[in-house]
């Protein structure tokens, strides 16, 4: 496959309520959460009301607030064309009870799984104003409380630190551009632990959360002080250079290009970069293609998962080669694949030229075929054909194409029904999955039951 090497080639670009202010001005909206009127919890969507029935709605990513919350909203008011003016949050802060009364009424009102009034009466007459520091870091002395047992106070304290860790965690990531949505993300993948992990090392955000590139990661690193020579830093980029390759359709860089691009996105030569290589390569997130397979000078590198699913698309290719039809296997022969060729065309009152009519016939003797031409040249009018003689002798046809639109077009053209190849192959986008390269996951036990599938537009 051709590769870029350009060494100019740059591939790298992918307490007071405020009044209401215009829909592009930031803004900051407080109040007490009245009700959640609706939540996503896959993705932690939320529409909730503040204050009363008909208080302001806010909209976001708000995935561990809950009614009777005191809370202050970063974001912006818009026009919904069915709901009306509604604040859109881009992050919160949780504004915790100051007073010993507050804390009690804060515990009393239900928000804390476990605690109600006469708990909340308890803890609070026992800790003052520390009663929420003790219940989140210290359950063991809550523990101590009548009517609070260890795994009660562990419980609670969960329930608050998930509340905090999450609110600190935007705190840090908001000013980076990331929003909600994306913090939560990287709070399920990276646990409780997750400013800890992301202080130790930005890149795993890069590296193992979907949808956060290099760049995002290297600006929180800079912002944190980090070794800009450590090699967190440089395996990231070579990473990150490598997946750009891939969405530009190359599997693989050679090292060269690879090391040359990487060291024009770090904006310095990488100090030792074999060593960071070969770091990479023992942490299984990239491979050096040409020596698996004997050739030490081969200058290859690629994405370890590129790698082994390119290798694995390889085996079953070889695999169809090898194989024969389980059924329709008189259509191999060229004189009786001629005599269907012909009865279909009569029945579509066509008359096909002699390039067309090998074409067809290839199509019913090879395991797999590859059928390319312009606009114009009969690649429909085959295709069309190739169904109706599969069908005509008891043939199953699946159609696919990689769009709905290139999906539509094809079931138009041959008057079949077409299905995406992420509906046929039932795939699922994984949006927490850390591996950006293969984001889609396939079941890989299940097959398809055809004796002809058709890919439209392949690549």
């Amino acid at each position: 496959m051709a590769v870029p090497t350009d060494s100019n080639l740059n591939p790298f670009g992918p307490s007071e309520r405020f009044a209401e202010p215009t829909a592009i001005e930031q803004a900051i909206l407080e109040g007490l959460v009245y009700t959640i009127v609706f939540r996503n919890d896959q993705n932690g969507y939320t529409v909730l009301v503040l204050d009363h029935d008909n208080g302001p709605t806010v909209v976001g990513t708000l995935p561990f607030l809950s009614a009777g919350e005191n809370v202050r909203f970063f974001g912006r008011w818009t026009e919904h064309p069915d709901y009306g003016s509604q604040f859109t949050a881009s992050h919160y802060e949780l504004m915790a009870p100051k007073t010993t009364q507050a804390i009690e009424q804060y515990l009393a009102s239900g928000l804390i799984q476990g605690v109600g009034k006469a708990l909340a009466r308890r803890l609070t007459r026992a800790f003052g104003t520390e009663t929420l520091d003790i219940l989140r870091e210290q359950p063991d002395e809550a523990a101590r409380i009548k009517g609070i047992s260890l795994e009660k106070a562990h419980h609670i304290a969960g329930q608050l630190r998930e509340k905090k860790e999450f609110q600190d965690l935007v705190l840090l990531l908001s000013p980076l551009g990331i929003g909600s949505g994306k913090a939560l993300r990287i709070y399920r993948t990276l646990g409780s632990d997750a400013i800890r992990l992301i202080s130790e090392n930005p890149y795993r955000l890069a590296d193992e959360v979907f949808g956060i590139g290099f760049l995002t990661a290297d600006r929180l690193a800079r912002n944190l002080g980090l070794d800009l020579q450590s090699p967190a830093r440089l395996g990231s980029a070579l990473k990150f250079v490598l997946t750009q390759a891939a969405y530009n359709g190359h599997t693989y860089l050679p090292e060269t290009v690879l090391l040359e691009q990487a060291g024009a996105l770090l904006q310095t030569d990488l100090a030792d970069p074999e060593a960071i290589l070969r770091q990479c390569c023992e942490q299984h997130q990239m491979v050096r293609s040409g020596r698996i397979f004997g050739d030490p000078s081969d200058g290859r590198v690629a994405l370890s998962s590129l790698f082994y699913t390119e290798n694995m698309a390889a085996r079953r290719l070889i695999q169809l080669l090898q194989s024969s039809p389980a059924r329709c296997r008189h259509l191999c022969d060229p004189r009786l694949a001629d005599a269907v060729i012909s009865d279909s065309c009569a029945r579509h009152d066509l008359v096909l030229a002699p390039e067309q009519q090998d074409a067809l016939r290839q199509a019913l003797k090879e395991p797999v075929m590859i059928l390319t031409g312009g606009p114009g040249t009969g690649k429909t009018t085959i295709l069309r054909l190739l169904c109706d003689c599969l069908e005509a002798h008891g043939g199953h046809v699946l159609l696919a194409a990689p769009t709905g639109r290139a999906a539509k077009r094809l079931g138009e053209a041959t008057g079949r029904p077409a299905k995406t190849l992420h509906r046929l192959l039932n795939l699922q986008v994984s949006s927490d999955d850390g591996d950006q390269a293969l984001a889609y996951r396939a079941e890989a036990s299940k097959k398809l039951s055809a004796d002809l599938v058709v890919v439209d537009e392949a690549s």
